[in-house]
C-alpha cells in the first residue's frame, strides 16, 4: 500500500511529546489526528465523512518533522478505518506541536449512539482491553448493556450475575505519576488502613477522574487492568477470587467482559493477592 508523499503525517495524543515511538499511530487526515488526540476507543466516520468518537481527554495535535520513507510506516494491521487512513511507525520519529485540542461537543458520540455501535459491532468489538485479552490467548466473552448502566446492581442483573461477581478497578494515587490499582469484588469498600499497611504508603488518595483517564486511558466506569498504556502495579482482593466468573471493565462505558476468574489470574500473570476490603469491624 502507497501514501502520498507529498502530504503531511498527523500523530493526536492526550500527552506532550517531542518524539514518537514505533509503532505508534500516525495519519495524513488532519482531522483523524485530532479525533485521536482525545483518545478515544470509538471512533464511527459517516457517509460524508463526518467524525464522531467517546473520547473525553483534551489533547495535542502533533505534525511529523521529518521525512517519511515507505519503510517508516506500514498500514494499522487491525484497523477499522478506511484503506490508508490509519498507519503505524516503525521507528522513533521527531514530532512539532501544531495545536492544543479541545473536545467539540458537536463530536462526541451519545450514550444511545454509543449503545447502538456496540450492539452492532457484538462479539467483534474491539477495545484495548480485548485486544490483549485476544493477544493473550484468554477466553472471554463481550456484552454490551442494552442503555445506560447506573448501579453495580443493574449491570449484574443485566449481565445475569450476583453484584459480587462484579469486579471493579479502583486506581489509587500514591504520589506525583504514581499510581496503583486494585480490583476488588461487588459493592464493598476498601479499607484504608489495610491498602496504607500493604503498600508502605501513610499517604495515598483516590485517582481523580482526570488521573484515572491519563493513567489508564480508560474513563471511569470502564476502567480495566489490561490494554493500560503503561505498567502500573495491580492488587487483587481475595474477594474476587471467591467466584467462579467475574466480569470486569472493557475500556468502554455500558460494556463489559466476562471471563472466569482462571482466566483472569492467567492473563493478569504474576499479581499480588491481599486481603483490602474493609470488613465490618473497620467501621466501628
Amino acid at each position: 500500500m502507497e501514501f502520498d508523499p507529498a502530504l503531511p503525517w498527523y500523530h493526536g495524543s492526550p500527552f506532550e511529546l517531542t518524539t514518537l515511538r514505533a509503532g505508534s499511530t500516525v495519519t495524513q487526515k488532519i482531522d483523524l489526528a485530532r479525533v485521536f488526540s482525545h483518545k478515544p476507543t470509538l471512533v464511527s466516520i459517516s457517509d460524508d465523512g463526518q467524525i464522531k468518537h467517546n473520547g473525553v481527554a483534551p489533547g495535542y495535535l502533533y505534525v511529523i518533522s521529518e521525512e517519511i520513507k515507505p519503510n517508516d510506516v506500514m498500514p494499522h494491521p487491525t484497523t477499522t478505518m478506511a484503506t490508508g487512513e490509519e498507519w503505524l511507525t516503525r521507528r522513533e520519529l521527531h514530532v512539532k506541536l501544531l495545536s492544543a485540542v479541545d473536545i467539540l461537543p458537536e463530536e462526541q458520540l451519545s450514550e444511545a449512539e454509543i449503545t447502538a455501535l456496540m450492539k452492532l459491532l457484538g462479539t467483534s468489538a474491539s477495545t484495548p482491553v480485548t485486544r490483549e485479552l485476544d493477544r493473550l490467548g484468554i477466553p472471554y466473552r463481550f456484552f454490551c448493556h442494552p442503555g445506560q448502566v447506573h448501579s453495580l446492581e443493574q449491570a449484574a442483573r443485566e449481565r445475569g450475575q450476583q453484584p459480587d461477581q462484579v469486579v471493579r478497578s479502583i486506581v489509587f494515587r500514591l504520589g506525583e505519576g504514581q499510581f496503583t490499582m486494585v480490583l476488588i469484588a461487588g459493592p464493598a469498600h476498601i479499607s484504608w488502613p489495610a491498602l496504607r499497611s500493604y503498600l508502605g504508603q501513610s499517604r495515598l488518595t483516590l485517582a481523580t477522574e482526570a488521573e484515572v483517564l491519563q493513567a489508564t486511558g480508560y474513563p471511569l466506569g470502564a476502567v480495566s487492568p489490561f490494554g493500560l498504556p503503561s505498567p502500573m502495579r495491580v492488587l487483587v482482593d481475595r474477594s474476587v477470587l471467591k467466584q467462579e466468573e467475574i466480569s470486569i471493565g472493557s475500556g468502554v462505558r455500558n460494556t463489559t467482559i466476562l471471563l472466569r476468574t482462571n482466566d483472569l489470574m492467567t492473563a493478569l500473570g504474576d499479581v499480588e493477592i491481599g486481603d483490602f476490603r474493609q470488613h465490618v469491624a473497620d467501621e466501628v
